[in-house]
């Protein structure tokens, strides 16, 4: 498996895109933990609705913003994936893997 762990700070102008593109990966054994920072955006709106149906996942709030490092600590302690990739909302995954 692998654990595919997304730092988010208002970027709902992205989420949209980076989402579908965590879904249309042709390998099928992941989990993604998604750690919004805390925005003051619509971004966390947008992924709760877009994440609703798929349970692998997983959407953390900050209450406090703590910056993207601690977000990506916070996603790797709640990962059970063999292997982890961190993913920035802006980047898009245009290959599958």
């Amino acid at each position: 498996m692998i654990s595919i762990i997304i730092p988010n700070y208002n970027k709902a102008k992205f989420v949209e895109e980076t989402i579908y593109s965590v879904t249309n990966q042709t390998f099928k054994d992941w989990e993604c933990i998604i750690i919004d920072d805390n925005s003051s955006d619509t971004s966390f709106d947008i992924i709760s609705n877009l994440i609703i149906k798929d349970s692998r996942f997983k959407l953390i709030k900050i209450k406090k913003n703590k910056g993207a490092c601690y977000c990506r600590n916070m996603g790797l302690k709640q990962s059970i994936g063999d292997y982890i990739f961190f993913w920035m909302l802006m980047i898009l995954f245009l290959l599958t893997v």
